[in-house]
């Protein structure tokens, strides 16, 4: 259960790139946008922070 009542919204930017936005009471809270490779063999996901401008985590993941 969310006590914040957390909604998501999915934005498609292009066949290999979306956007994920998070809001709680109507106020953006999380940024994230999800790039799988070329070759699909890794994911690139970068997260901010509205609330803390300058702040992104950046992570890849490779397929094994």
């Amino acid at each position: 259960k969310d006590p914040g009542h957390t909604t998501v919204a999915l934005k498609k930017i292009d066949d290999r790139t979306f956007e994920m936005t998070q809001s709680r009471a109507g106020k953006l809270v999380g940024l994230t946008r999800v790039h799988v490779s070329d070759d699909a063999r890794s994911l690139q996901t970068e997260y901010s922070d509205p609330s803390t401008p300058g702040t992104k985590e950046t992570a890849v993941w490779d397929k094994q």
